[in-house]
């Protein structure tokens, strides 16, 4: 399941890999080498997300998202970057066990039982939350969902 994921996620965010990518490693490094803020905007735009609303999960300012947002050559910074690839990663992994890309974009944003009634969107802010979020995905892809 991971290499699909992983794949997925660097699509997602618009970052070509190497035909055989080895490892989430070298994804991270991809995505911190090469992610602009121009593909945070179309990941922005892919998830049906507010400027506001993805600001805050990965803690950055909407302005700064705003004044950058068609710039093909400023990279962003590498916590910038590891914080996008989580939500990448998590909606990836939604669009797998769920098998659709709009059914896993509307989970993340709805109140899931298996998380206390919150909503997976708010939790990916951190990286304890992503967790909880990956735990219960994968949960209900072995069909364990209490």
């Amino acid at each position: 399941m991971a290499p699909q994921i992983e794949s997925r996620a660097a699509k997602l965010l618009g970052i070509r890999m190497p035909r055989n990518p080895g490892s989430l490693h070298d994804l991270v490094g991809a995505v911190q080498r090469r992610l602009t803020f121009a593909d945070l905007e179309r990941f922005r735009q892919g998830l049906a997300q507010t400027r506001a609303q993805f600001a805050a999960m990965i803690h950055v300012s909407e302005r700064t998202l705003a004044r950058h947002a068609e710039d093909t050559t400023r990279h962003v910074d590498s916590g910038i970057a590891e914080r996008a690839l989580r939500l990448a990663r998590m909606q990836a992994l939604a669009e797998y066990v769920l098998e659709d890309a709009t059914a896993g974009r509307q989970w993340l944003a709805t109140p899931q039982p298996g998380l206390a009634g919150r909503v997976p969107n708010e939790l990916l802010s951190s990286e304890f939350g992503a967790r909880e979020v990956e735990t219960l995905l994968n949960r209900i892809e072995h069909g364990v969902y209490t």
